[in-house]
């Protein structure tokens, strides 16, 4: 009974941020507070696109929930200094860092670093993917993927 009282407290909390979002949609100081209250995909659902292209909004967002990559504008998700802070933050959100950026060495390379390489692996560029098994002909997991991926790079350059 616990679990429904909580289920319905949550969707309870949840609804009454639709009844105030004209109050926060637009404010910046209003938006970063309440992403210390409430779930990042709750508020970024409701706030104005503008505020979706604010690096302190979704680094904030991420911060607080460890989620947020997918609500950020395009121009930030193809900004390679702000997709590094944000795998910095949350390593796990590799996963919906833009193909081209998934193809960049320092992206890589610092996700692999702070987050388990098998799950890299698995959202790692199919073409980056295919020339590291021509480089390493034995299973990719026995070898770690940073170290494929610094031969890949030196013969890259």
């Amino acid at each position: 009974m616990l679990n429904v009282m909580n289920f319905t407290a949550s969707n309870s909390r949840k609804e009454s941020l639709y009844h105030i979002r004209d109050e926060f949609k637009n404010n910046k100081e209003k938006v970063l507070e309440l992403l210390e209250e409430y779930p990042a995909d709750w508020i970024l659902e409701l706030v104005d696109e503008s505020l979706k292209d604010d690096e302190e909004i979704i680094l904030k967002a991420i911060e607080e929930s460890g989620e947020g990559l997918e609500y950020a504008s395009e121009r930030l998700k193809n900004n390679k200094d702000f997709i590094l802070k944000v795998i910095d933050l949350a390593p796990w959100e590799f996963k919906n860092v833009p193909p081209t950026l998934r193809r960049d060495i320092d992206v890589v390379l610092l996700a692999y670093d702070t987050y388990d390489d098998n799950e890299i692996w698995k959202y790692l560029d199919k073409d980056i993917k295919e020339k590291v098994l021509q480089i390493e002909s034995i299973d990719e997991k026995k070898f770690s993927l940073k170290k494929i991926l610094n031969k890949l790079y030196i013969k890259l350059i």
